[in-house]
């Protein structure tokens, strides 16, 4: 049940793609260089906070100012490109990792292994440095803030179900089985899913740890009869009213949404959203605790998801570009910006402060320790991908199919197999 940002942007690429040859950088002044910045959502809450780290930064390099700009998460990736096609690119950019892999394709990061020396690169949790900001084995970025889910729950709805919510469910098989009673006996909906969101299907698999694709990133794994059970379920949620029905159009923002209103009973998502919880209904969060979210299928890992931070592929100035990232992901830096929000920061001496394992009863103390917790068994979901927004086209059009459209399950699969494969294959 993890939430992600959808990209649909194959005609903006495209322009890129025509463009390419004629996307110059940004202009540079060696009397005083501008770096601009990209970050996503984080205007207004955080804007003292980044703004400090900016002249700070700027204090330690005379002649360098910081331009920062700042987009909501919907339609970030749309909108980061637009600038890119009319000649403003950023010089560091705030990309997850599923972002990356579609600029990556289109030559527009750095790459950076020689950019960094072997310790700065050691400074970063390993795990995250190797699956979360390389691809091809190269490094395209420096990891800032992780962020882990971990399962949040209603505590009123749970006893007003007759369930325990001092024993809150430990998987994805218990959580739908609340989620079940919870609609049963006080009509309210379990949770929100988000199947058209970024090709959220595959997600879907992936935590259950039904496989993707091969080794070799060719051949489509997912067509098993676990994948066909899994939908399976979530059909028979989705037209008994366990979860809404829009959970076909709604995107991850509207998951809290209903949460922080007390539509649905769990939230499985990253813990920094306890904090919009608690601004905007502060009687739901009184009834909110925080659990162990269900680990990857049974391998005992815990999915975790990376911003980072990686340099426009053209920038005028990649020297202060990528010395501004690495300011930026610092240790100080990391776990100043921790301390605000029920983030983790990726630098491993940061990571080890006693402020993680400091016990508290609210809930964003018990999602900070559980976080901090899984964080020790971290993996990325998803594998390395090609051309993602195609294959994500593809899941998304199978939600269509199945939620929709009433089809067969495994026929479905059996489409999205065969065009999986001709895309892995291009």
């Amino acid at each position: 049940m993890a939430f992600r940002v959808q990209i649909h942007l194959r005609a903006v690429l495209a322009l890129i793609l025509l463009l390419g040859c004629c996307i110059f950088p940004g202009k540079g002044n060696a009397a005083d260089k501008e770096i601009s910045i990209f970050t996503m959502q984080l205007k207004p809450m955080y804007t003292d906070y980044m703004e400090s780290v900016f002249k700070a930064f700027e204090a330690k390099h005379p002649g360098v100012k910081v331009k920062w700009l700042d987009f909501p998460a919907q339609n970030y990736e749309t909108k980061l490109l637009s600038l890119v096609v009319s000649n403003q690119a950023p010089d560091v950019m705030n990309l997850p990792f599923e972002y990356m892999l579609s600029l990556r394709e289109r030559g527009l990061l750095l790459e950076l292994d020689d950019k960094l020396t072997s310790d700065q690169k050691g400074l970063y949790v390993d795990a995250v440095i190797k699956n979360g900001c390389s691809i091809a084995g190269k490094l395209y970025a420096v990891p800032w803030y992780l962020s882990t889910s971990v399962l949040m729950y209603n505590k009123e709805l749970l006893k007003k179900a007759g369930l325990d919510p001092s024993n809150p469910p430990k998987s994805n098989s218990g959580i739908i089985v609340a989620a079940r009673q919870i609609k049963e006996k006080t009509g309210t909906f379990g949770f929100l899913m988000n199947f058209t969101e970024d090709g959220q299907i595959k997600s879907m698999f992936a935590s259950e740890g039904i496989p993707l694709v091969d080794s070799a990133k060719k051949k489509a794994l997912f067509n098993t009869p676990e994948a066909v059970a899994l939908l399976k379920t979530y059909k028979e949620l989705f037209d008994t009213g366990v979860i809404p029905r829009e959970s076909m159009t709604a995107e991850h923002r509207r998951a809290i949404d209903l949460f922080k209103q007390q539509k649905t009973a769990f939230l499985v998502s990253g813990a920094q959203f306890l904090l919009q919880v608690e601004a905007d209904s502060k009687d739901v969060y009184a009834n909110t605790a925080a659990a162990t979210a269900p680990p990857i299928g049974k391998t005992g890992d815990f999915a975790v998801d990376t911003q980072n931070l990686a340099i426009y592929s053209k920038t005028a100035n990649p020297k202060e570009a990528v010395e501004l990232a690495l300011w930026v992901t610092n240790a100080e830096n990391q776990l100043a910006f921790s301390k605000m929000v029920t983030i983790f920061p990726s630098v491993k001496s940061a990571l080890a402060d006693s402020y993680f394992s400091k016990p508290g009863e609210s809930a964003r103390d018990q999602a900070r320790n559980v976080g901090a917790k899984q964080l020790e068994k971290a993996a990325v979901l998803l594998p390395e991908l090609p051309r993602i927004s195609e294959l994500n086209k593809v899941m998304n059009e199978v939600a269509r199919r199945i939620f929709l459209k009433n089809e067969d399950i495994k026929a479905v699969l059996d489409d999205a197999e065969k065009k999986w494969n001709e895309i892995l294959n291009k």
